[in-house]
């Protein structure tokens, strides 16, 4: 970890839970506009936001004007807009660990249904699982043949590294380790179970660390439950998944739980295809300290939700 992450993680006590709320009067439609390219190293906090309705579909044709921002409580000019699509780094990220009930050959021909579905060519992507052990596609491949290579390395993970321990946060850290270089939009799409153990890193550490390096998590959860014995007579029933939404919520990914282990495949796509369905908007940081500051980002549109990281790690002026 580098040392401005380190410190940025040490004196940020960053409010795990925050949801960014939506909808805010109506604005006048028009088409895309978007401001010129940034230049290179112009300071602005960069915000990838998602517009969708009540039924899940996309708002398309927003302009800079239907939006505003809220930092740390002040209304912050947005000094960067654009609708343009983008290409995307991403990591496909997969629990392989017993403890997750979709069946094995369900989840390979899911994972291989989606990486066949029409793609940019500029989008990058690796492949990486846990159980036991963590492993992790060596580079980011754009083709389906190297994407479905990928793939064979989390299906060989041995049977027997499927018991024990299942390092969720260190999967997460790792991936977002191998996109903090990579250009365009950075997202992880995880399924898992939300069971989580043997960990070196823990889950507020990881949701700070992306959101310092600007990447969305979003996560298909597989509904799962467990009764915690509190004495003779009382129970009380755990979902390990709530902290995945909450990460999710925070780096402004996406949550969607199974109805079903048979509705993996379509979650899949959907949760690929919308990263290149999104806003990209930059604005000036209320402060340069190291420290994580809160960010609302809100549409002037009724009855819609905003998807978008509800924080920023500054860096440090120096």
């Amino acid at each position: 970890m580098s040392s401005r992450l380190a410190q940025a993680t040490r004196v940020s006590a960053w409010p795990i839970g925050l949801v960014v709320a939506a909808g805010l009067g109506v604005g006048i439609f028009a088409g895309p506009r978007q401001s010129p390219p940034p230049p290179a190293g112009d300071g602005l906090v960069r915000v990838t936001v998602a517009v969708e309705r009540a039924n899940g579909t996309r708002v398309t044709g927003l302009t800079l004007e239907d939006f505003d921002v809220v930092s740390d409580g002040q209304a912050t000019p947005i000094r960067y807009f654009s609708a343009a699509d983008e290409p995307v780094a991403l990591v496909l990220l997969l629990d392989v660990s017993a403890s997750n009930p979709i069946p094995g050959d369900d989840l390979e021909r899911a994972v291989d249904g989606a990486l066949l579905k029409p793609r940019t060519p500029r989008d990058r992507i690796r492949v990486g699982g846990f159980a036991r052990q963590l492993v992790l596609s060596a580079r980011f491949d754009t083709e389906g043949p190297e994407l479905h290579r990928a793939a064979r390395l989390v299906w060989n993970i041995p049977r027997a590294d499927r018991i024990g321990p299942s390092p969720l946060w260190d999967g997460v850290e790792t991936a977002v380790q191998a996109l903090e270089a990579e250009r365009g939009r950075r997202a992880i799409v995880m399924v898992t179970d939300g069971r989580s153990t043997g960990n070196v890193h823990g889950m507020a550490e990881v949701t700070t660390r992306a959101l310092f390096a600007n990447v969305s998590i979003n996560v298909i959860a597989v509904p799962t439950g467990m009764f915690l014995r509190q004495d003779e007579q009382t129970y009380a029933r755990v979902r390990p998944s709530v902290l995945l939404e909450q990460m999710a919520v925070a780096t402004g990914g996406a949550y969607a739980e199974l109805g079903s282990i048979q509705d993996v495949a379509p979650f899949l796509v959907r949760g690929i295809s919308r990263l290149h369905a999104l806003y990209t908007i930059g604005f000036p940081p209320v402060a340069r300290d190291g420290r994580t500051h809160g960010i609302a980002v809100r549409v002037k549109r009724p009855g819609v939700t905003v998807r978008a990281k509800a924080g920023d790690v500054a860096e440090l002026r120096r």
